[in-house]
């Protein structure tokens, strides 16, 4: 009887290392972009040094200028609707200072809201039209209440901030420092408390879906996770060591890291694990903004900006399922579109092994938008039954690239009875594979026999959980003739004739 014992998703996505997936527009400026903001799929800007700012209508295709005036560094910029938008800014001539800036215009015309001396501005977010937060250097924060008209000074921190979230009016996070410091509002910023980290590292970006899950990024190639609101705060490796300046969440499992270096990282697993993706540059990112789990933009230096309009991920899974039938399980997956792709690695994992085993390769069918089945039989005599098995697929480029998909994981059936099989192949010369199924515990032995009841051979011989098994048996030491092999677990006994013929 077959049952098929699991199906993981309906919708997976390997992100590979592949450059097609990151497409570069023309941006019309060499400046260096540090922000960029989407709306939807058609609107958005992006903005860095020298104050230059870029708009799109249309996703992307043309990029526009836009003035502000001024020369000072735009670090970030943030629209809560296409009209209505805020940029903090910083400069050093003649002294050091920050700014922020409105437009009630999409961005035709900018107006100065806020301007200090001393310090310069870092980051800017807006929960509506009226409600926003700006950071930055020694820790400078400030409120506004009625869209920036007037701003409160509500600076917690001597260190400097370097990045701002908020869910609502009143539950937010700011993060910086030089000790990986974040700290937590529950009043819209009118106190603040520090929450601990597991590192000393400047944190650059901290990012919440909801009031549990976020994530901050920093120096280091540090990556941090929380499911409690900050309360806990976890290490997550990420592979690289170059610092990472953005991080962004679609929803519980699919997120982006930019960083230095043309840096971009993928999760697909909430940010349980990362993978690189080939943004096929080395210049620095900075901006980043995803407008749902596929549409997204970056930026930074040497006015680069580039679009995904697949999560940056050539190779989409639709299904994945597992089948077990006696002492095989067939892995059956289906794509729905390949781009570059070489084929699949299968690897497996059970409860007791600590490393993954590759059990073949399946080839892939290069690059297509047709959909296409792919099935692997895999061989589980050795698995213990009652333990889970893993499995995974590694998609592969042409280039070397790859990346894994999610884990499918198999609660392996246990046998109904006893068995010992015919052993194969037979005749042999001079080995043979002998398999046999125990369904519970016990002490078991398999042994070999020649034709006068001789004992030649034990190849079993322990005590046994239940479990499909498989051993080998080696004749090069005997004369051809006919042999026995006989099986005894328990109460249980069976014998059968294999025939050595050199």
């Amino acid at each position: 009887m077959k049952v098929v014992f699991t199906i993981l998703l309906f919708v997976i996505f390997f992100n590979t290392q592949n450059s097609a997936q990151w497409i570069p527009q023309n941006s019309e400026t060499t400046e260096r972009f540090l922000s960029n903001y989407f709306i939807d799929e058609n609107t958005g800007w992006s903005a860095g040094n020298n104050g230059i700012i870029v708009k799109t209508t249309n996703g992307g295709d043309i990029w526009f200028s836009q003035s502000i005036n001024i020369s000072d560094n735009i670090h970030s910029i943030f629209f809560v609707d296409s009209l209505n938008g805020w940029i903090a800014l910083y400069g050093f001539v003649p002294e050091r200072h920050g700014s922020v800036m409105h437009t009630t215009d999409g961005g035709k015309s900018w107006l100065t809201q806020l301007s200090i001396n001393g310090a310069t501005f870092h980051s800017i977010y807006f929960t509506d039209k009226e409600n926003g937060w700006v950071v930055g250097s020694s820790g400078v924060t400030f409120k506004t209440t009625n869209g920036g008209q007037s701003w409160i000074d509500i600076t917690p921190t001597i260190y400097w901030l370097f990045s701002i979230c908020f869910l609502d009016n009143q539950v937010g996070w700011i993060s910086g420092g030089l000790f990986g410091e974040i700290l937590k509002t529950t009043n819209g910023g009118w106190t603040w408390f520090s929450q601990s980290t597991p590192t000393n590292d400047r944190i650059m970006s901290v990012f919440f879906l909801d009031s549990n899950h976020g994530w901050a990024v920093g120096w280091g190639g540090r990556i941090m996770k929380t499911t409690d609101g900050g309360t806990n705060w976890q290490l997550v490796p990420s592979g690289v060591v170059e610092e990472l300046r953005n991080v962004r969440f679609t929803d519980l499992n699919n997120g982006w890291i930019v960083g230095l270096g043309g840096i971009i990282l993928h999760s697909i697993d909430g940010g349980n694990s990362w993978n690189i993706q080939n943004s096929n540059t080395s210049s620095s990112l900075f901006g980043l903004s995803f407008v749902n789990d596929v549409t997204g933009w970056v930026s930074g230096e040497n006015g680069i900006i580039l679009k995904t309009n697949n999560g940056g991920v050539p190779v989409e899974l639709v299904s994945f399922s597992a089948v077990q039938s006696g002492h095989e399980v067939q892995l059956s997956w289906i794509t729905a579109t390949e781009i570059n792709n070489q084929g699949f690695e299968i690897e497996r994992k059970s409860a007791t092994d600590d490393n993954w085993t590759k059990l073949g390769f399946v080839e892939g069918n290069g690059t297509t938008t047709q959909m296409h089945h792919y099935s692997f039989l895999d061989n589980i005599s050795s698995i213990i039954f009652k333990d889970v098995i893993s499995y995974r697929l590694k998609q592969v480029d042409f280039d070397g690239s790859y990346e894994y998909s999610k884990v499918v994981e198999v609660k392996v059936n246990q046998p109904e009875g006893y068995s010992l099989q015919q052993n194969f192949p037979n005749p042999f010369n001079p080995t043979t594979k002998i398999r046999f199924t125990i369904p519970e515990t016990g002490f078991t032995t398999l042994k070999v026999f020649d034709v006068l009841g001789n004992e030649v051979s034990t190849l079993w011989e322990e005590e046994t959980s239940p479990g499909i098994y498989e051993v080998d048996f080696n004749g090069a030491n005997l004369s051809s003739g006919i042999y026995y092999y006989k099986l005894q677990s328990g109460s249980y006994v069976e014998v059968k004739k294999m025939i050595l013929m050199k």
